[in-house]
């Protein structure tokens, strides 16, 4: 008589590899759930740290080409801020600089080299940490708006819900691109 074949996996292990499975899943996309500007509240929240932004970080003279060349905003990735951004800074100046704000693709990272400042939306880990990875080394300050933006490379990260939010700075990655964050910005930010 032969012996019948037992599965590789128990039941029970089944069970373990598949809520694993669907809880890698659920992590991957719990980081554009979780960003603040998936409701217009928010979106104009993380308009209003933006524009900001300008205000406390400083860019080497040589990231203008003139000086009254605007900043360049650039927006990459599955975001819906455009509206709210360029609603919130089409006739603003600070330090007498006007905006420009550009949607581009992920896959236009050498365009992105173009901006002062880009907000990638919910890439997912491995694609931030690339889009980061291809930014790094110039004057370009990286925001985003999802759980734990700063702590995976991105320099300036906005956390909260609806129309509260904070920043997380990672301040040795501001620091090492050449920018310059005030005093202010830094008292600011939630640790």
């Amino acid at each position: 008589m032969t012996k019948p074949i037992t599965p590789f996996f128990s039941f029970a292990s089944k069970r373990l590899l598949t809520s694993l499975l669907l809880a890698c899943l659920s992590l991957s996309s719990a980081s554009y759930a979780e960003a603040i500007s998936n409701t217009p509240g928010g979106q104009q929240t993380v308009a209003k740290f933006m524009e900001s932004l300008a205000r406390y970080i400083t860019w080497p003279k040589e990231s203008f080409s003139s000086p009254d060349s605007p900043y360049t905003y650039c927006l990459m990735g599955e975001t819906a801020m455009y509206d709210s951004l360029s609603a919130r800074l089409g006739s603003k100046k600070v330090k007498k600089r006007g905006f420009e704000i550009r949607q581009l693709d992920l896959a236009d990272i050498e365009q992105g080299k173009d901006c002062h400042l880009v907000f990638l939306g919910a890439p997912g880990v491995a694609k931030l940490r690339e889009t980061i990875a291809a930014l790094s080394g110039s004057a370009i300050l990286t925001t985003g708006d999802f759980k734990q933006f700063a702590a995976h490379g991105g320099m300036v990260g906005f956390v909260g819900t609806g129309n509260k939010g904070s920043l997380q700075i990672n301040k040795k990655r501001l620091e090492g691109s050449g920018l310059k964050a005030s005093s202010k910005l830094y008292r600011v930010s939630s640790k």
